[in-house]
């Protein structure tokens, strides 16, 4: 809808532009003098669109030369039939570029005498309808560079639009991996949790098995005893108290390992036998 719109737009105020248009007329210097002119200001042109299209526009009745010291272009004996019939005329323009504009100035010699509007009435409305022809092709080119450029804006535009369209895609792609992200850590939270207390419990475990380490490198060397019993069917010391059948081996503490939990197990007066059997035996 845009590019309709500017080219609506342009077309509406190129209408309006040319409907006001009308070549103006009074004396210029030229290189022959001050001599009656007719000109046109064309806006948006440049003295270079306005000289290459003057150069065109009479291409079919002759072709234009250029007087550099004058900075004139000229065109001598040649015949345009709207303006003048079969009859010889010269032609000479002048092209002066202003602020946003090009004023595009026409000499047009019948021999002896240039068209005015005073003596050559029909001359100056030929004359006219012509500078007016050559305004309209010249702003059809000047509105045509600026419609190549409007579009161009407007391709720019859109290129820009897509651009924010795509990073609006992307960031909702990143916003769907940073939630698949969150979900997959809090799975691991749960996880990280129960490993925790497992690897708690295997403290706990390790930290016992330092203990029993710790106590044994602490008794390396010590004096003591280590009792090791077994139930049997006949007894082998005398006196002996236990309801139970029980034969004793008596060891010296250090460089032997026996379960601990066989001592704790032992009854008192158990104990106390087994002590007076060592002491007898010398064992301490």
């Amino acid at each position: 809808m845009r590019p309709l719109f500017t080219i609506l737009c342009m077309i509406v105020g190129l209408a309006s532009q040319l409907t006001g248009q009308d070549a103006m007329e009074r004396k210029i210097s030229m290189s022959l003098g001050p001599q009656n002119a007719f000109y046109v200001e064309i806006p948006g042109a440049d003295d270079k669109t306005a000289e290459k299209t003057f150069y065109e526009f009479v291409k079919e009745y002759g072709k234009l030369k250029e007087n550099k010291k004058a900075k004139e272009h000229f065109m001598m004996a040649t015949k345009i039939p709207v303006i003048n019939g079969t009859s010889p005329l010269d032609v000479y323009a002048k092209f002066e570029e202003g602020k946003g504009m090009t004023t595009t100035y026409v000499w047009v010699d019948l021999g002896g005498a240039f068209v005015n509007s005073s003596d050559h009435a029909s001359q100056t409305k030929a004359v006219r309808q012509f500078m007016y022809d050559y305004f309209v092709a010249v702003r059809k080119k000047v509105v045509t560079e600026e419609l190549k450029k409007e579009e161009k804006n407007h391709a720019d535009l859109e290129k820009d639009l897509r651009k924010l369209k795509d990073k609006n895609e992307d960031y909702h792609k990143d916003i769907e991996k940073a939630k698949q992200k969150i979900m997959e850590a809090e799975k691991n939270i749960e996880k990280n949790v129960v490993d925790q207390e497992n690897k708690v419990k295997e403290i706990d475990t390790q930290k016992a098995v330092v203990d029993k380490v710790v106590e044994k490198l602490n008794n390396l060397g010590k004096k003591g005893l280590i009792f090791y019993y077994r139930r049997i069917e006949k007894r082998e010391f005398v006196g002996w108290q236990s309801p139970f059948f029980v034969k004793i081996d008596i060891y010296s503490a250090s460089g032997l390992e026996f379960p601990k939990k066989i001592i704790v197990h032992l009854e008192v007066n158990i104990s106390f036998d087994i002590a007076q059997i060592a002491k007898k035996y010398g064992f301490y």
